[in-house]
């Protein structure tokens, strides 16, 4: 009876949670700091004209599930307020050409995939920015022509139960996955589905690590599940020995909030997307959302997302609270792949998985 008790439990913590990448706050998110330190001195002009803006909106998905982070700007930076308008995918594409055709645009900030800004910035939709910090990133996380910087990774992790499995007993490759005595102890999120599953497989088989053989034989060894909660609640109730993928925020409040259940990775990759920042090119706030695509890049705020279960990609960000190798320990897959890309493999495995939960 305790066991279900702590299902449900953690279960109910992520209902809901059934999106391509959920982004799930740990816990209640980063604790309020002892004091708040002032503005530094290169954004004080910037601050200056943000604060007579007085507020910014952010479009992009999940946006809800950054309020801490975002508090956590505010308190450093009084008389300023964030609001969200949670979009991703067609419908932010939509609303954007709607309101910019109008002459209506409400965003004053995007904050999505680096794809669908690469797309935006084609259109016109984007203004350049070289907010400060940026140099010292990776050349992958600015975009072509300082449209965007990408202050934050989202990865992708397995994972098993803890009562069930021994951790020197666990795959240590993609390919392992495939040895026959994983069959029928496979849990799944349905890569017929388009969503995580099937974009990390799509990323890792355009990186080389898997074929279409590979894929092959997966199909056999996984049962699929209809979402990530349902393949997490599969491997928590031992229905299931590990599970293949869910997002790693998503797997550590499942374990902190008791479940048997814990991330692991894999040696030849970990799949992780990217979410960039940037600013329309007629935002009404265009000074206040300069500065916290700026602040985004200060070890505090790194500091911050890093306490959202998340990866910064400023040098020296901390790992991702919970125990998740930080980003120079993991040899990252790329999610991030064009639509056309996307569309071309969700049929592959929609052929060798079946349509379908």
């Amino acid at each position: 009876m305790g066991r279900h008790r702590t299902v449900l439990r953690w279960a109910a913590a992520v209902i809901g949670v059934t999106s391509a990448f959920a982004m799930t706050a740990c816990g209640g998110g980063p604790s309020a700091p002892t004091a708040a330190s002032a503005p530094p001195k290169a954004a004080s002009d910037l601050y200056t004209a943000a604060k007579a803006e007085g507020t910014l909106m952010v479009y992009g998905p999940f946006q809800s599930t950054y309020k801490p982070l975002y508090d956590q700007f505010t308190r450093k930076y009084p008389g300023i307020t964030v609001k969200t308008t949670d979009l991703f995918g067609p419908p932010l594409t939509a609303r954007l050409q709607a309101e910019i055709a109008t002459g209506k645009l409400g965003a004053d900030l995007l904050a999505t995939g680096p794809v669908d800004l690469g797309l935006y910035a084609q259109r016109g939709w984007l203004t350049s920015y070289k907010p400060e910090g940026s140099a010292a990133l990776d050349p992958k996380y600015v975009g072509e022509r300082d449209f965007y910087v990408e202050p934050l990774l989202a990865q992708a992790t397995m994972f098993y139960n803890t009562r069930t499995v021994k951790p020197a007993d666990l795959p240590k490759t993609w390919a392992a996955l495939l040895d026959p005595k994983w069959k029928g102890k496979i849990a799944l999120p349905d890569p017929a589905i388009p969503g995580l599953s099937s974009q990390s497989l799509a990323a890792t088989e355009k990186a080389g690590v898997i074929d279409r053989a590979d894929l092959k034989t997966l199909s056999g060894n996984a049962t699929k599940y209809a979402t990530v909660p349902a393949a997490i609640q599969a491997v928590a109730t031992g229905q299931k020995q590990i599970g293949m993928v869910a997002a790693y925020q998503l797997i550590n409040n499942a374990g902190g909030s008791g479940a048997p259940v814990t991330y692991f990775t894999l040696d030849d990759g970990t799949p992780a997307t990217g979410t960039g920042y940037a600013v329309p090119a007629k935002a009404k706030h265009p000074n206040a959302a300069m500065l916290l695509s700026a602040w985004l890049l200060t070890p505090e705020a790194q500091q911050g997302i890093g306490r959202l279960g998340l990866q910064g990609t400023a040098p020296g960000a901390p790992a991702p609270v919970g125990g998740l190798p930080g980003l120079s320990q993991l040899k990252i897959i790329d999610m991030d792949l064009p639509a056309t890309e996307l569309a071309a493999t969700q049929k592959e495995l929609t052929s060798l998985f079946g349509a379908g939960g």
